[in-house]
């Protein structure tokens, strides 16, 4: 074989680290180039709302321009709070709508397992 097959099929060893591929930097990466990105709890975060915040902590705009930024996130989150509490109760209006006529049944069957009655000393003979 020459170098260049046995660059291609390596045969163990460790991976290379890749930090740009973590989880916590892919995050932090996009929340300062000011995109939308998942936090680590879940929630998704628009990209606006990330623009006002670091307008917000930005130290090269003056007092006025930063109440202004203030006011745009508070009014932005409203907004945003109202839009997706609509789109959940429209969204529950619907399946309520479509579960008249369904029936669940749930049962445990691990309650109906029965499981062999062996002593203890038994096992370790």
């Amino acid at each position: 074989m020459s170098s260049t097959e046995e660059d291609e099929f390596s045969l163990g060893g460790k991976r290379k680290a890749n930090p740009q591929s973590y989880k916590r930097n892919v995050v932090k990466q996009a929340r300062l180039e000011g995109e939308a990105y998942t936090n680590y709890s879940g929630k998704k975060i628009d990209a606006k709302a990330v623009e006002l915040k670091l307008k917000i902590k930005s130290p090269h705009i003056n007092d006025p321009a930063k109440r202004c930024a203030i006011a745009d996130l508070a009014v932005h989150n409203r907004k945003s709070k109202k839009f997706y509490a609509a789109l959940k109760e429209e969204f529950l209006d619907e399946l309520k709508g479509l579960n008249n006529n369904v029936l669940s049944l749930s049962s445990d069957y691990m309650m109906n397992v029965s499981l062999p009655k062996v002593p203890v000393q038994d096992l370790f003979i």
